[in-house]
């Protein structure tokens, strides 16, 4: 698991491009993104495209970072234990709702259980490195007249 101070370090990270093998800079790859997939023009292709943020404090935030950081640390288990187990244990210690056990193995089931069932605002248009700036203004603007 990598960790990001905010979200902005996500959005511009190797870990929002394809790639077969994120851990190659920590094997002595120079270039981050010398290994993200490309398009036919040679831009990098974008991995996430869809993003729901939800409000927290700090106190709940700690609590499920470290929850988030345990359950990383754990054995990695297709069925078991896997990055919806992770995310669903860190969002019921900081008292948000979880989706349907059915969506256990269906990362776009669960992320639409969880976006139904709990109040946020979605913020895929933010995830595009190239204009992450411009949508987090209007995003924040758009808030404040709610």
């Amino acid at each position: 698991m990598e960790n990001f101070k905010s979200l902005e370090d996500f959005v511009n990270s190797e870990y929002n491009t394809f790639k077969e093998d994120y851990d190659d800079v920590r094997q002595g790859v120079k270039d981050k993104f010398a290994t993200s997939e490309r398009d036919r023009h040679g831009n990098i292709k974008q991995r996430y495209e869809n993003g729901f943020l939800m409000r927290s404090d700090k106190e709940a935030d700690k609590r499920m970072k470290d929850v988030a950081d345990a359950t990383t640390k754990t054995d990695y288990s297709a069925i078991q234990n896997n990055c919806i187990s992770n995310v669903q244990a860190t969002l019921k210690t900081g008292n948000f709702k979880t989706a349907n056990p059915w969506y256990h193995t269906n990362p776009f089931g669960t992320y639409e259980d969880i976006r139904r069932n709990n109040n946020g605002y979605n913020i895929g248009i933010i995830l595009n490195p190239k204009d992450y700036k411009a949508s987090l203004e209007r995003i924040k603007t758009k808030q404040k007249t709610k």
